[in-house]
């Protein structure tokens, strides 16, 4: 499941770039949260791909963050 040759290649990343030990550190503390919420690895793997995936498509993650600003205010886009 863990692989020595990526974990030392996350560490040396963590050494030289900020930005990436922030994101190292938040996604370590989020990932045991979810564990003790009781989400499974499976669910944890999807959730944290998908939002990967939509990061990397700028029209995808506007349409998302419309979608999520949408059900914030209360309002419900699907048709009953």
């Amino acid at each position: 499941m863990f692989s020595d040759e990526i974990l030392k290649a996350i560490l040396e990343k963590c050494k030289t770039n900020k930005e990436y030990l922030k994101c190292y550190d938040e996604l370590m503390k989020w990932s045991q949260k979810a564990y003790n919420s009781g989400m499974t690895s499976e669910e944890l793997s999807s959730i944290v791909f998908m939002g990967f995936m939509i990061s990397s498509d700028p029209e995808m993650n506007n349409m998302v963050k419309n979608l999520m600003n949408i059900s914030k205010i209360g309002l419900d886009i699907i048709q009953k």
